[in-house]
């Protein structure tokens, strides 16, 4: 990725932080949907090919401009690699798919952590199973 393009983090992370999943918006002239969707597909061979998984393209309903490209990492770390990892030719599909956007703004990328059901313990007096333990005691 180019210099000048770190992701904002508002919140404390480490290497180990995760899942993280990225969503990046495009607003694509409808007249181009079909070849912007192959440019896609070469898109996600390469977020593949570089660590990311689960990935998706999906349209949105109501305004059918807005694509919306969806992929997870498994920790803050593998994304911060992936970004590393962009080969020339991985850099010309970016620009190729960023081409299609027409709204050239910078707040379309959004980087989320993912928290899966009772990965986090919200109350103080939650058992941690990491660290907890339980002892039973017989009547």
């Amino acid at each position: 990725m180019p210099l000048g393009h770190e992701p904002a983090v508002g919140m404390a992370l480490t290497m180990r932080s995760g899942p993280v999943v990225i969503e990046v918006e495009y607003d694509v002239d409808p007249e181009r949907a079909r070849d912007f969707y192959a440019v896609m597909m070469k898109m996600q061979s390469m977020r593949k090919r570089n660590g990311g998984f689960d990935w998706s393209l999906a349209r949105d309903i109501a305004n059918p401009a807005l694509w919306t490209e969806r992929y997870h990492c498994p920790t803050w770390g593998d994304y911060l690699r992936l970004r590393d990892r962009f080969t020339q030719a991985d850099s010309e599909i970016q620009a190729e798919a960023d081409s299609y956007h027409r709204a050239h703004d910078a707040s379309r990328v959004r980087r989320r952590l993912e928290r899966p059901f009772g990965s986090v313990r919200w109350k103080a007096d939650s058992l941690d199973p990491r660290q907890d333990t339980v002892s039973w005691m017989a009547p």
